[in-house]
């Protein structure tokens, strides 16, 4: 079921529908909120939709880094399952081959 939630971003109303959760979306704009007012503050002659534009600027940046990240990690994961199995294989085909036979020690002659 889709929720109405109404909130307000840079000081503007909107009004979200959405399959989450209404504390779920509270959150995400408590934290827009948050890095707007943050820039605002360190940047005083920008305005509030220019903000928000530099914003959603840097939420861009960090999700393409936090996903190229995540695509690294995959590989990485696939890689090491990859050679896991190769190393299995290699275990299981050394378990089937004979294993030798032991000698018998060497017969000590007395004197």
């Amino acid at each position: 079921m889709k929720n109405r939630i109404a909130v307000e971003i840079a000081g503007k109303e909107f009004v979200l529908i959405a399959d989450e959760s209404e504390e779920y979306y509270r959150a995400l704009v408590a934290e827009l909120n948050a890095r707007i007012d943050d820039l605002l503050y360190r940047h005083i002659r920008t305005s509030r939709s220019d903000t928000a534009l530099l914003v959603a600027l840097d939420l861009l940046d960090e999700n393409k880094k936090l996903t190229e990240a995540n695509d690294n990690l995959r590989q990485q994961l696939s890689d090491y399952l990859e050679e896991m199995n190769a190393l299995n294989r290699r275990l299981i085909s050394l378990e089937k081959k004979p294993k030798p036979q032991a000698r018998p020690a060497a017969a000590v002659e007395e004197k």
